[in-house]
């Protein structure tokens, strides 16, 4: 698939072609993510948040119309992976020994436009959780604006299992998805966010 066909697929509102395109990602971006984030002190399960976070923020650029198609749409991916990558990184403490490596160190005012852009995005993010419900509102929040991982969130929730709380977040994203695409008012304050 060429990177026009998969930007044309993002900004289809049906949810049949997004899938189609984060699907085409995800099979042919995957695995340079996982090489990266695991050779850069991270875990499978770090690759997971690395990459479900670029998808969404991939995702909300183009819908923006912030995306420009003046690299490949592979290298466009990286960077955010990487950008959020490292930030994760830094935020833990662990950017330090990565740097002491020789690791290209990302400065903090090379991002201001990013934090910018992702504060006001979690503004909108949190209202529109609002509106899910109170369970799926809270679930979401842990796990993309907390960083929690699915097991402590399936304690912290009463869940049985990493499993239910797993399940359970699929549903709830499923559900803020459709509130989303019910609306051209949200549609558009996501685009216009920043």
């Amino acid at each position: 698939m060429t990177d026009e066909l998969i930007i044309k697929h993002l900004l289809d509102n049906t949810s049949k072609s997004n899938e189609r395109a984060f699907k085409w990602i995800y099979e042919n971006y995957y695995q340079m993510i996982l090489h990266f984030v695991t050779n850069n002190s991270g875990t499978k399960d770090d690759v997971k948040d690395v990459f479900q976070d670029a998808l969404i923020s991939l995702y909300n650029n183009v819908k923006r119309g912030s995306y420009r198609p003046e690299s490949k749409l592979s290298t466009y991916f990286f960077s955010i992976c990487k950008n959020n990558w490292f930030k994760k990184l830094r935020k833990s403490g662990r950017m330090t020994s990565l740097e002491n490596k020789g690791y290209e160190h990302l400065k903090s005012d090379d991002n201001v436009e990013t934090r910018i852009e992702y504060t006001e995005q979690q503004k909108l993010i949190g209202r529109l959780l609002h509106t899910i419900g109170t369970e799926c509102g809270k679930l979401l929040k842990l796990f993309y604006f907390e960083k929690m991982r699915m097991i402590k969130i399936a304690a912290e929730m009463d869940y049985s299992s990493e499993q239910v709380a797993k399940n359970q977040k699929s549903k709830c994203m499923k559900k803020l998805r459709a509130v989303v695409m019910s609306s051209d008012d949200i549609q558009y304050q996501l685009r216009n966010s920043i």
